[in-house]
């Protein structure tokens, strides 16, 4: 969660299909796992290819023939994204620090953040999971379109590509804004200001709102749970 998964959407959008932003919005073409699967039909009225977007850990995601791509981002950046969207989508009126203690404590609205990369960082090496991380697409996005297009076996036209990368930039993206916000309606009715969702698609924010302090915390839990696997996230 707050890693990157709406960028995937628009880049497997682009990648499946003509690229073209007619949609009204991007749930339409890849929408919420955990909300289709409360539908008989939902799974079969869906056209191939079928993506659907989730926030479930490695344990709860249903297992069947089909293909995971995984997206990690420093857990830094991912405390501050998720204080800045719980303030303004879920309601939360708390200070960071308040926030940033539940955080470290896997009391906020998705759970631990440490077991959720842990869980899947231990099948990055499977055959049908791709894991990628928020900075790798940060600096090089061409090479990770091209890594997702290999991983879900489709063939990109040499010429096609400039256009899948622009489109797939964080700057275009924001300008589309409103086919991207799952609840722009609701948003505009209850005196939420719009254009919030999408914040900055910055690294390293992390390192500048939190204080030195806490940092070194998130730092040593980070050592005990995830460096000895190897995760670099930075």
């Amino acid at each position: 969660p707050l890693s990157g998964t709406t960028w995937m959407q628009m880049i497997l959008y682009q990648l499946t299909t003509d690229g073209s932003m007619d949609f009204p919005h991007i749930a339409e073409y890849c929408p919420w796992f955990e909300r289709s699967v409360r539908s008989a039909t939902a799974f079969e009225t869906r056209p191939s290819p079928r993506l659907f977007k989730s926030h479930l850990p490695y344990p709860e995601i249903p297992k069947g023939p089909c293909k995971y791509i995984y997206v990690a981002r420093n857990g830094k950046d991912v405390a501050v994204s998720q204080y800045h969207l719980d303030r303004n989508y879920v309601g939360f009126e708390g200070t960071f620090d308040e926030f940033f203690e539940r955080f470290l404590k896997g009391k906020t609205s998705f759970g631990c953040w440490f077991d959720h990369v842990e869980g899947w960082w231990k099948h990055r090496n499977d055959p049908n999971v791709l894991f990628l991380t928020y900075e790798e697409l940060s600096r090089d996005l061409e090479a990770c379109i091209c890594r997702v297009a290999d991983f879900i076996g489709r063939d990109v036209p040499a010429e096609r590509l400039p256009t899948i990368v622009e489109r797939c930039r964080f700057d275009f993206m924001r300008q589309h804004e409103n086919q991207f916000d799952p609840a722009m309606e609701s948003l505009w009715e209850s005196g939420i200001r719009p254009k919030s969702f999408l914040r900055h698609g910055r690294t390293g924010e992390g390192a500048v709102q939190l204080t030195a302090e806490q940092q070194a915390r998130f730092d040593e839990k980070y050592d005990k749970r995830l460096r000895a696997w190897g995760i670099a996230l930075s």
